[in-house]
């Protein structure tokens, strides 16, 4: 006895949750890497050195820094598949911003 399978397929809508609490660190550089199968998209957060003072101590430890500290605080992989439409948005998105950015300004500029 064989059996038809019928696939069935069930549209439905994604309820987009982001858990309260959850870290946004911010991210001054950006390194992305791929493979055959998927984008890795690393998020740094470059942090100087703390050095307070203006005498020749404060100077000298200026001086001394050789290298800045760029901490990963994200990383996201992508499958290859959805990395297209990841930039699409990304693009969509600065172009709203500074299509916003713009009209604020020409508007701020209309009212001095």
């Amino acid at each position: 006895m064989s059996q038809d399978s019928v696939e069935v397929r069930k549209e439905l809508p994604i309820n987009w949750i982001v858990p309260l609490g959850m870290a946004a660190p911010f991210a001054s550089n950006i390194v992305v890497h791929h493979t055959d199968t998927e984008f890795v998209i690393n998020l740094f957060e470059l942090r100087p050195p703390i050095i307070v003072g203006a005498d020749a101590a404060a100077e000298a430890r200026r001086e001394a820094v050789s290298a800045l500290d760029a901490i990963c605080v994200a990383r996201v992989t992508v499958g290859v598949s959805k990395m297209k439409s990841f930039i699409d948005t990304l693009s969509e998105n600065l172009s709203n911003y500074e299509r916003n950015k713009s009209a604020a300004k020409s508007e701020a500029e209309r009212d001095e």
